[in-house]
């Protein structure tokens, strides 16, 4: 009698395992596509972040190049000279900074990184309440 209990208990003991590997290895599987989806958010997020500060670079460079035109043109109209010619391109040069300054601004994620660092706390919880 006593060696049926301890065979149970042995059989009972290894089911108990070959389980607890299970769960862990769930687990594990869990956190890796975890890990994945949030890698892949952080790319993007990055990507746009990236293309919206060159677009925001690119119009403070224009800003500046209108800014030299601009000065060009005062100069040239205190000689008395025709200062057409740089105004305009001045007025063009900042009409485009602009824009693409306008641009950059709507390519930049309004909350970085939320989108992520939700999908993480998610993924812990579903990992807490799937471990307990």
């Amino acid at each position: 009698m006593a060696e049926d209990t301890l065979q149970q208990t042995g059989v009972g003991q290894e089911s108990t395992l070959a389980l607890a590997g299970q769960v862990m290895e769930q687990a594990r599987k869990l956190v890796r596509h975890e890990l994945a989806n949030t890698t892949e958010e952080l790319r993007h997020e990055i990507k746009r972040m990236a293309i919206g500060g060159g677009l925001l670079f690119s119009s403070a460079w224009m800003k500046l190049a209108a800014l030299g035109a601009f000065s060009l043109a005062l100069v040239l109209r205190s000689q008395e000279r025709p200062a057409k010619g740089p105004a305009l391109a001045g007025l063009g040069l900042a009409v485009g900074a602009t824009v693409l300054g306008l641009s950059g601004l709507r390519v930049l994620p309004r909350h970085p990184f939320a989108a992520p660092m939700s999908q993480v706390k998610k993924g812990l919880t579903d990992l807490r309440s799937r471990l307990s």
